[in-house]
């Protein structure tokens, strides 16, 4: 299709006899039009999306000069949009994280630490299927789950064995706690596959934060 020609090579496109081009999408000649116009919406010298016209009629340069103008203004009104949504956000998350810090000030028991904590994890990733807390023992290099939510239910942590500390390079635990970094891993299930991790709940997930817990 025409946007996927413009996306890909963020280069306006015009065609002015669509019915008898090769390779035109089904939906562009169902609807009868003879000429079309598609320009790309860029932000920050990417395209991430397009706008399109269709006449019964050609378009002319000065035509596709105005849609290319028209489709420049589109791009930064969605880009104030979306960083005004983001700031919105990031605002809402400092928020969040800032009253974790005060909840679990509140309390010294650590089975309550862990579940505010979780429930805080939650409320600020509401779309999280898993919440697992795992400790590390320095003198055995074994890594324990803790505490763990799936699905909105706790898990019985007793029944996950500890986990030995991965060599270097390898392991998603053991990565995030030798380089005492944060992790992103998108497909998860894929990278998991034949790995001996936490809990197997992990792997009904399509991705994943890691993050150390850092004294």
């Amino acid at each position: 299709a025409a946007w996927e020609y413009v996306i890909a090579s963020e280069q306006p496109y015009v065609n002015n006899d669509v019915q008898n081009t090769p390779n035109t999408s089904s939906a562009e000649t169902a609807q009868g039009i003879q000429a079309m116009a598609c320009v790309p919406l860029i932000s920050h010298e990417r395209a991430f999306g397009a706008l399109a016209i269709g006449c019964d009629r050609s378009i002319s340069a000065g035509e596709q000069r105005v849609l290319t103008g028209i489709g420049d203004m589109i791009a930064n009104a969605i880009q104030r949009s979306s960083l005004y949504e983001q700031t919105q956000r990031d605002a809402a998350q400092m928020t969040a994280v800032s009253a974790i810090g005060r909840t679990l000030a509140e309390t010294l028991d650590l089975q309550e630490t862990y579940a505010r904590l979780a429930q805080a994890i939650q409320d600020l990733y509401p779309d999280a299927t898993t919440v697992l807390i795992a400790n590390f023992d320095t003198r055995h290099e074994l890594i324990t789950c803790a505490y763990g939510i799936l699905e909105g239910q706790r898990i019985d942590v007793s029944t996950l064995p500890p986990i030995p500390l991965a060599p270097p390079g390898e392991g998603t635990q053991s990565l995030v706690i030798r380089t005492r970094q944060p992790l992103i891993m998108d497909e998860l299930p894929g990278k998991l596959k034949g790995r001996h991790e936490l809990s197997s709940a992990a792997q009904s997930s399509q991705s994943a934060i890691y993050a150390p817990l850092l004294a």
